[in-house]
């Protein structure tokens, strides 16, 4: 059985991670403003392996690529930007954080 994170990381590696929020969020009746991001940008975490960042506007969380490092609610919309993107900030040490992580098992691959 395919996690929803995989089909997820599957579906964005083939189209991008923004074309993919931006055709699920059509899906869902959400829309992305196409505007510049605004507001300060979110801090990324790991959890079971994945980066993701806690939306600021709701009790939601979205997966979030270190290569193309924006965040988009598909649980809200991201409401309080009205729509529109937020950056993502990565730890300096990202690659080392991955690194230590990587021998442990996936439950436990939390920073």
């Amino acid at each position: 059985m395919i996690t929803t994170a995989k089909m997820m990381n599957k579906m964005a590696r083939t189209r991008g991670a923004r074309e993919f929020f931006r055709q699920a969020a059509e899906d869902l009746g959400l829309t992305m403003d196409p505007g510049p991001a605004i507001g300060p940008p979110l801090d990324a975490r790991i959890n079971h392996g994945r980066w993701l960042v806690r939306c600021p506007y709701c009790v939601g969380a979205e997966l979030v690529d270190p290569d193309d490092p924006f965040f988009f609610c598909l649980s809200c919309g991201n409401e309080g930007s009205r729509g529109r993107e937020r950056r993502v900030r990565f730890p300096d040490k990202r690659k080392e954080i991955e690194d230590a992580l990587e021998g442990r098992r996936r439950e436990n691959q939390n920073w």
